[in-house]
């Protein structure tokens, strides 16, 4: 199970003011829990979009976090990732919001 931050104002402006035809801009950061069936916190998972980076991926860069002790579980074009994420491909691979109009 996801659970997603909203990172306060920030993201809330990135999801609901920042986005367009083409998806959310260059340099969005977006940000979410990921807890487990028993309801414990696993990681922190981060997308931040990055022109040119990977237009397999939507531009995205991925990094998975441990919630302990902040280790770098995986990073960059993270094929688990990409392949959950792909089905969203219409929406800028975002799962948690309309990222485009």
């Amino acid at each position: 199970m996801r659970k997603f931050l909203a990172c306060g104002l920030m993201a809330a402006s990135v999801l609901w003011v920042g986005y367009a035809k083409k998806g959310l801009a260059d340099g969005s950061i977006l940000v979410s829990e990921d807890y487990g069936a028993n309801k414990n916190l696993e990681s922190m998972s981060v997308m931040y979009k990055i022109k040119g980076y990977n237009a397999g991926g939507g531009d995205w860069f991925w990094a998975k976090y441990s919630p302990n002790d902040g280790y770098v579980l995986e990073s960059g074009k993270v094929a688990s990732c990409i392949s959950c994420h792909a089905s969203k491909k219409y929406n800028d691979y975002i799962h948690m919001a309309v990222a485009k109009r």
